[in-house]
């Protein structure tokens, strides 16, 4: 099998090979931006799940069940 020649980049080349990677790190910042909020709504839905779960066992009337909840 013959070697690949190896090719000089040309200015062109190289400013695709930028473009490219500009939008790899756009495309990043979307995708982290978007992990950000979801994390922050799974966030604010686990403190409320506990803060209820917290009001139902401070309120109960049956002390039994809330040996069931630990």
């Amino acid at each position: 099998m013959a070697a690949m020649p190896v090719v000089a980049p040309t200015l062109d080349s190289l400013e695709a090979v930028v473009r490219i990677a500009e939008n790899r790190v756009r495309r990043a910042a979307i995708k982290r931006a978007a992990a950000d909020a979801e994390e922050a709504d799974a966030l604010r839905d686990l403190h409320a799940a506990r803060k209820a779960r917290a009001d139902w066992i401070a309120g109960s009337a049956d002390r039994d069940d809330q040996m069931l909840m630990l």
